[in-house]
């Protein structure tokens, strides 16, 4: 059903068997990502998940308590952001690029995650981007920054030929159409996002 990285893996696979007991099919993936995914856990860390699902309640107080309530038996509770295949590719936020360089697909038996995830990994490569660690956190940068505005979707990541200020439509996966806001970087030393964990 998923595969085991360690002994000391015990807290996704609980998860996971939770998880996939109670959305059977609906399942989609499990994907683990943050420190722990890194190899660079502490005793303090917590566990980072993400989740794929069909058919989740679609107001996210009621998804989390849902969540919370199937998960209750398990001996530590792992972060988890919780999205339908839908949500997940409606939006890019950065986050989802440190996922894609550090996530490991722990259930995932049609492979979409991994699909979706070296998807974002030839998106970072050919936008040029890398992630810069610093004392204060993980940042992202452009190894040449693009010269004026710029856009972050599913479908492209850099220049766009757009004025500033301008709303672009993408077509997202293969579900709906985005209106995305065109940017600037503020930053001189071509940081456009940081991430958490």
């Amino acid at each position: 059903m998923a595969q085991t990285l360690g002994l000391e893996r015990e807290v996704p696979q609980q998860t996971i068997r939770a998880l996939h007991a109670a959305l059977g099919e609906r399942l989609v993936a499990v994907v683990l990502f943050g420190s722990h995914a890194r190899g660079e856990e502490q005793d303090e860390s917590d566990w980072d998940l993400l989740l794929i699902a069909e058919g989740l309640q679609e107001n996210y107080f009621d998804r989390q308590l849902f969540l919370h309530h199937l998960l209750f038996t398990c001996h530590t509770l792992p972060s988890m952001i919780a999205r339908t295949r839908q949500e997940f590719e409606s939006h890019l936020p950065s986050l989802y690029l440190d996922i894609a360089v550090d996530g490991q697909a722990l259930f995932d038996p049609t492979g979409y995650a991994a699909k979706r995830l070296l998807h974002l990994r030839r998106l970072i490569k050919e936008a040029g981007l890398y992630r810069d660690r610093t004392p204060a956190g993980d940042v992202w940068r452009w190894k040449t920054q693009p010269r004026g505005p710029w856009v972050m979707t599913w479908e492209k990541i850099g220049k766009t030929p757009e004025k500033r200020g301008s709303l672009l439509s993408f077509q997202v996966g293969r579900y709906s159409m985005r209106r995305v806001r065109c940017g600037r970087l503020a930053s001189p030393k071509n940081q456009f996002c940081s991430r958490s964990g």
